[in-house]
């Protein structure tokens, strides 16, 4: 799921919403990936991100920023997928792009996940225009993605 065209004229952060995301593949992990260009492209090396998730402590490196660290079952009725809020702060700027969000999950095995909390930000300073929402493996089969902008005070 990908997010284009952030305004810097109109908004200064954005919140994503996620509701009962449901990947295809079982123990997916949601993810996030940022672009510089529109979403032609998007961050992906391995050094793009420095992240930090309740549950797994400093993740160091990265291609992705986790948005859970358990990873999601896909079965809608006895998992529930993913669900949580992200914020991103200050992409317009050209500095680093902070990231926070907490999300709450279902295993795979049925059982309620617990919530997460992260933090992560691209290492380079740059200026963001653009966002993925992806699954590490496999593709995301159903649920909801909001995005809404934050408007400059």
């Amino acid at each position: 799921v990908t997010f284009t065209g952030f305004d810097a004229t109109k908004y200064d952060s954005y919140k994503l919403f996620f509701m009962n995301v449901l990947p295809v593949t079982d123990d997916a992990m949601v993810s996030l990936r940022l672009s510089v260009d529109g979403g032609t492209n998007y961050l992906s090396a391995s050094d793009s991100y420095s992240s930090r998730v309740t549950s797994l402590g400093n993740a160091g490196d990265r291609n992705l920023m986790p948005l859970n660290y358990y990873k999601a079952g896909n079965d809608a009725s006895a998992d529930g997928g993913v669900s949580g809020i992200v914020s991103i702060f200050s992409p317009a700027v050209n500095a680093p792009t902070f990231i926070t969000g907490i999300t709450v999950l279902g295993l795979s095995s049925g059982v309620v996940g617990s919530s997460n909390s992260g933090s992560a930000k691209t290492k380079a300073a740059t200026v963001v225009n653009a966002c993925q929402v992806l699954c590490h493996t496999g593709n995301i089969a159903s649920g909801e993605i909001t995005l809404f902008g934050i408007v400059n005070a």
